[in-house]
């Protein structure tokens, strides 16, 4: 199935619309019936209060949201991808690898897991039921973040998405790195930026949530200090 993408951003980054179109064709096609489009957009927008997100930083364990799923009540359900967001972990060169596609897979498989919810009622099950979004999210979070861990599982399987999966690695133990010298340094804007990284990459990798939750705090600290 092809979805029109439609693209708002003052600049992609390279091979942005392939790794898109690369994403999408491992989503079921049946799973993509009733979504109208993809929307390309360089920060959140205002548009997102249709999205079953209210609160942006539901989506995300730390702070920058890089993909909503957009349905209004007399309006077609769409998918908006904050690129600069999702972007925010992946170094230049890293555009011309398998990286982009397998985090976009990700992200994309999260908001059609939402959609699947919306529309159909459940994601896997038929008998799945889930309460109001907005009084208990994270059942439904939940769901659709298994629904992308298994669309990236099939992924996985495949050579191309194995060297993938080894550069998101390394790169997120990179970033580990350099946040724990910032850290050492007192630099904590440095280390929390980094670790948040870390986590975006490999979120398997706790500590990195953990330490930069350390370092929000002394971040935190630091402003109470001054005022």
């Amino acid at each position: 199935m092809d979805l029109q993408i439609i693209n708002e951003c003052s600049k992609l980054p390279p091979l942005a619309i392939w790794h898109i179109k690369k994403s999408l064709q491992w989503i079921p096609p049946l799973d993509l019936v009733g979504i109208d489009h993809i929307r390309l957009v360089d920060e959140v927008t205002e548009i997102n209060t249709g999205s079953p997100k209210k609160d942006k930083e539901l989506h995300d364990e730390m702070s920058k949201p890089a993909g909503f799923y957009c349905k209004g009540e007399n309006s077609p359900a769409f998918i908006e991808l904050i690129i600069k967001n999702l972007y925010y972990p992946i170094p230049f060169f890293a555009n011309f690898s398998p990286l982009p596609t397998l985090r976009i897979a990700k992200i994309l498989a999260h908001e059609v897991g939402h959609h699947l919810i919306r529309t159909r009622g459940y994601v896997f099950l038929h008998d799945e039921k889930y309460p109001a979004y907005e009084k208990k999210p994270e059942f439904e979070e939940e769901m659709a973040d298994r629904y992308a861990l298994e669309i990236v599982r099939k992924m996985k399987k495949k050579l191309t998405y194995k060297i993938g999966t080894y550069l998101m690695d390394s790169l997120s133990d990179y970033h580990y790195g350099v946040a724990m010298a910032a850290w050492n340094d007192k630099d904590y804007k440095s280390s929390a930026a980094h670790w948040e990284k870390s986590l975006i990459l490999n979120s398997e990798r706790q500590e990195s949530l953990e330490w930069y939750w350390h370092s929000r705090k002394k971040i935190e600290d630091s402003k109470k200090s001054l005022d």
